[in-house]
């Protein structure tokens, strides 16, 4: 099937080859995939966005303090979180074994997916307060 549009605020897409409600009923709770090579083939992403993929996995730091690794994102509303898996160090001493960043500028500076990083600001505020 080929991608017309997609709306991530409401996870409505569209698909050339369906034309009308009734056939897009069809695919009601039906997962639709790729693999991830086509996906970063095929795919074009604007300057500083990057695929949920290429962010799980990366290592959050907040001024030189690794504050855990990513291990997942979620779609609130229309705000995507990072869920961390808090640091081993930090986890004994807070107690907090998971939490979430909100993935806005705010506290996301950078997300170095070739370096497996993600910089912060104000992340350690949030875990500190869970």
């Amino acid at each position: 099937m080929t991608l017309r549009s997609f709306n991530p605020h409401s996870n409505q897409a569209r698909f050339d080859e369906i034309n009308s409600r009734e056939e897009a009923a069809l695919l009601t709770n039906h997962l639709l995939y790729t693999t991830m090579e086509k996906t970063l083939q095929e795919c074009t992403l604007e300057e500083g966005e990057h695929f949920w993929f290429e962010i799980v996995g990366c290592e959050v730091m907040e001024e030189g303090e690794r504050l855990g690794k990513v291990e997942g994102i979620e779609r609130l509303g229309a705000v995507d979180y990072l869920i961390i898996q808090t640091d081993p160090l930090l986890q004994k001493a807070l107690g907090i074994k998971r939490f979430l960043v909100p993935y806005i500028d705010r506290f996301v500076l950078l997300a170095d997916v070739k370096n497996r990083l993600v910089e912060c600001s104000g992340a350690k505020g949030i875990l500190e307060a869970s």
